[in-house]
């Protein structure tokens, strides 16, 4: 009986499919049973600059994988795990790590970028990151970001968690002054007054104090402070006020 030219075709197709998913599974085996021969780290940079080095990396991989990666097999090594080991650096937001056949291992890292430097009421200092994320200081490299401090009772446990209104507040002001250039550029600190106000004190060169209680509002605030720096201080002097208040929805109170 004749085979329709339908059916061949058909069966040329799921021969095909089957001849693939053999070659795919080969190539996966052999790809697992290949040894690592290089491990290559690419770290990519932040303005703020760089908190964790290639060798730092190697070395937290190789104490997982004694004595090091190299000479290990990829499936022994496991590239989830190998990322997940990579996290734990509290310097590192993300990574992905990968191999090919010929064994070079390539692992991929995001740093946590600092956004502010938070010292508490304890003296405990701790960065925290674009999202909140808290990472402590590092001994070897200081990140030139805006600080808080005053009455900050916030710890740096949890790690991945902000637990105080005030600092929740003090992440979305830093995050508004690192997207506002001529705020940011005026911002020498922020401070935390016992009654929880958050003050922006500015630069040495147009010294006071600006109240802005909290991070509500923050466009309305700013908008008013900008007024009363082209409309009122051109006039006064810049250092005819110590204190500048916005924390009221419709006024600025000044104060010598």
């Amino acid at each position: 009986m004749a085979v329709s030219k339908k059916k061949i075709e058909h069966l040329v197709q799921v021969a095909t499919t089957l001849m693939l998913l053999v070659l795919v599974s080969f190539g996966q085996r052999q790809i697992r049973d290949t040894a690592i021969t290089s491990l290559e780290i690419e770290i990519k940079p932040t303005l703020h600059g760089t908190f964790i080095t290639p060798d730092e990396v190697k070395q937290t991989i190789n104490a997982y994988f004694p004595p090091t990666a190299v000479g290990h097999k990829i499936n022994e090594l496991s590239m989830f795990h190998a990322d997940s080991v990579v996290t734990q650096n509290p310097f590192v937001k993300g990574a992905v790590a990968y191999a090919n056949v010929q064994g070079h291992m390539y692992v991929e890292i995001e740093q946590e970028v600092p956004i502010l430097r938070i010292i508490n009421n304890q003296s405990e200092g701790f960065y925290l990151g674009m999202d909140g994320q808290k990472v402590p200081l590092s001994l070897q490299r200081t990140a030139r970001v805006l600080a808080a401090t005053g009455s900050i009772t916030e710890r740096l446990s949890p790690s991945d968690s902000l637990v105080t209104q005030v600092a929740r507040d003090l992440l979305v002001i830093a995050q508004y002054l690192d997207n506002h250039v001529f705020f940011k550029a005026l911002a020498a600190q922020l401070f935390v007054e016992s009654n929880g106000d958050i003050v922006m004190v500015t630069k040495q060169e147009e010294r006071h104090d600006v109240v802005l209680g909290n991070a509500q509002d923050l466009d309305h605030k700013f908008d008013k402070l900008k007024e009363f720096y082209t409309k009122v201080l051109p006039i006064k002097g810049w250092g005819a006020y110590r204190r500048i208040d916005l924390r009221y929805k419709d006024q600025i109170v000044a104060k010598k």
